[in-house]
């Protein structure tokens, strides 16, 4: 396992990484990533506190669940047909003072679209072992030189 990364470290080089991005895409200007690198707090989080095992079956799988979660959940949004208004709920606003938010069904409609991915948009990311190439290599790997599997490695893997 690796040494843990000060979340600090992790937190800058993710916000110099975005900020790199967007301003190659056009997206932002030197002026503003000055201004931005002076807030008291940078809007970044990063959290490594978690560590899963590969051998961790239900780690992983409860991670990629987290990973793939949907950004609103259909048991909190109800539909008015008589004033064709919805009203979501949600945990208590901190401003707000509330726990939903009531809006006419098109403006709903319109928030909830900004969720849809463009055509062709890839919203999972698959990095490391699970990468294509990285499985494309080991794929051609594992074809190209056979596993001899000795009474050792049978050994080590039941301990």
């Amino acid at each position: 396992m690796l040494p843990p990364i000060p979340t600090e470290l992790l937190e800058q080089a993710l916000r110099e990484r975005v900020f790199t991005f967007l301003k190659e895409a056009g997206c932002i200007d030197g002026a503003l990533i000055e201004r931005m690198r002076a807030w008291r707090h940078s809007g970044f989080s990063v959290h490594n506190g978690v560590h899963i095992l590969g051998s961790d079956q239900q780690g992983r799988r409860q991670l990629a669940r987290y990973m793939l979660r949907t950004p609103l959940s259909l048991d909190k949004m109800e539909y008015v047909q008589a004033s064709g208004t919805v009203i979501y709920r949600s945990k208590m606003h901190a401003t707000l003072k509330r726990n939903f938010q009531v809006m006419p069904g098109a403006k709903w409609l319109q928030l909830l679209i900004q969720h849809i991915p463009d055509k062709h948009e890839h919203l999972v990311r698959y990095y490391g072992a699970y990468s294509s190439r990285s499985r494309g290599e080991h794929k051609n790997e594992t074809q190209a030189t056979p596993a001899i599997v000795t009474e050792e490695d049978r050994t080590i893997s039941q301990a």
